[in-house]
């Protein structure tokens, strides 16, 4: 398991502003512009936030009512992306000028 730099600090019910300044940056105090967000067997799961500001990477710790609520309702201007649709879209791209051949 990775290291994980901070614990998520807002409730699934939490207002959308106080979710975003849960996920702003640690060194900066901006709004992450996108979270990669990837959930485990045990229901929580955990989020890589990346800065447009200052160009660093955090992470964080995430219960699985967290989760449910960065993919239903985000906060306004975050780029989510789930790991599971991540590994879907790059583990079975092809170029566009190449063809498969089934022979």
């Amino acid at each position: 398991m990775s290291r994980l730099d901070d614990t998520a600090r807002f409730a699934a019910e939490d207002d959308g502003a106080i979710v975003a300044a849960a996920l702003v940056c640690p060194y900066c105090l901006s709004g992450p512009a996108q979270a990669l967000v990837t959930e485990d067997r045990a229901g929580g799961g955990s989020a890589i936030c990346a800065c447009a500001s200052c160009r660093i990477q955090w992470s964080i710790a995430l219960d699985s009512g967290q989760v449910t609520r960065l993919f239903l309702n985000p906060p306004p201007g975050l780029w989510i992306l789930h790991h599971a649709a991540l590994q879907e879209e790059t583990s079975g791209w092809q170029r566009p000028d190449r063809h498969r051949s089934d022979a």
